[in-house]
């Protein structure tokens, strides 16, 4: 199994479309099969990413299809 991150920082201003957008990946991975969540740093380092998509992957072949397809 392998762990696919992905980081966004995002304004505050556009907070909610990149949830918004982050749940959709979510839930195309589930339709697709595949498990996946959002995470919400609560504390967070200066230049650090503000929201993060993971998913999880059986091979590394899938890593293209999420990227490209969502």
């Amino acid at each position: 199994m392998y762990l696919a991150r992905f980081s966004y920082d995002v304004l505050s201003a556009n907070r909610q479309r990149a949830i918004d957008f982050i749940r959709g990946e979510v839930e195309a991975a589930h339709r697709n099969g595949l498990s996946a969540r959002m995470l919400v740093p609560l504390t967070r380092g200066h230049g650090a990413a503000a929201l993060q998509f993971e998913v999880e992957l059986g091979n590394l072949d899938q890593l293209d299809q999420v990227r490209h397809q969502g």
